[in-house]
């Protein structure tokens, strides 16, 4: 039953309804519990949907700020609010929104994976092309 509550506990915080959250806190429901599969709380999921009020109250009520998901990320991660961020004691992230920072990742990411894939396309003399294919004088094709 307690994972039940756990559970509903998360929903209520990523859908910012704070009497639900109220409630299950003032009955004990653990604020740092975390999903099985995924290892969010209900800080993470207040953080990810920018519930702020979500935010403060837990952060009063003991949710703990430095717990990460599976996927190695801190309920400061999810965030795109300054507001909640400055509440977090996370570092200001330029231009204000966190989603600027996912999207340099994922552009980082798959800059990474076509340098590899361009690498592995050529031998040691640096002949070949581009993700296999080259010209009949084998000069690379971009």
């Amino acid at each position: 039953m307690s994972s039940y509550l756990e559970e509903r506990l998360r929903e209520a915080a990523a859908l910012g309804n704070l009497e639900e959250v109220r409630i299950l806190v003032r009955n004990g429901v653990a604020v740092n519990a975390q999903n099985e599969v995924n290892g969010w709380t209900c800080l993470h999921w207040a953080c990810k949907r920018n519930q702020t009020h979500i935010v403060k109250y837990l952060l009063d009520h003991g949710a703990n700020k430095g717990i990460f998901t599976k996927n190695r990320d801190l309920a400061a991660h999810l965030t795109s609010k300054k507001e909640i961020r400055k509440l977090l004691g996370a570092p200001e992230v330029e231009g204000g929104d966190n989603q600027e920072v996912n999207n340099l990742k994922l552009l980082s990411g798959c800059l990474g994976l076509l340098f590899i894939q361009w690498e592995s396309t050529h031998d040691k003399a640096g002949r070949g092309g581009w993700m296999g294919t080259s010209d009949r004088r084998g000069s690379n094709k971009f």
